[in-house]
């Protein structure tokens, strides 16, 4: 694995030079931003969820809960935008 072992980053060099390219200096037509809201306590058991304020709020083009997820048939997980090569994510 990676613990304790020095890994050469490909960015770096960029990064450090003022010509990297980060997600928010990206800008594309129609574009949608997304956030995630998790329960502040580990291993909590989450028995209710209200999204009407949020599915209220202008701009808001969905509010997804788990049973929402799962009835629209996405899967169980996220995929990456972009490949990762290492094989711990």
């Amino acid at each position: 694995m990676y613990i304790g072992k020095r890994l050469l980053r490909d960015e770096d060099d960029r990064y450090l030079r003022g010509l990297g390219e980060y997600t928010d200096d990206m800008h594309f037509a129609d574009l949608a931003y997304v956030a995630f809201t998790r329960s502040p306590h580990a291993h909590a058991r989450i028995t209710n969820i209200n999204t009407a304020d949020a599915t209220n709020m202008e701009g808001v083009l969905a509010v997804l809960d788990a049973e929402t997820w799962v009835s629209y048939d996405l899967g169980l997980e996220l995929p990456a935008a972009v490949p990762v090569d290492y094989d711990d994510g």
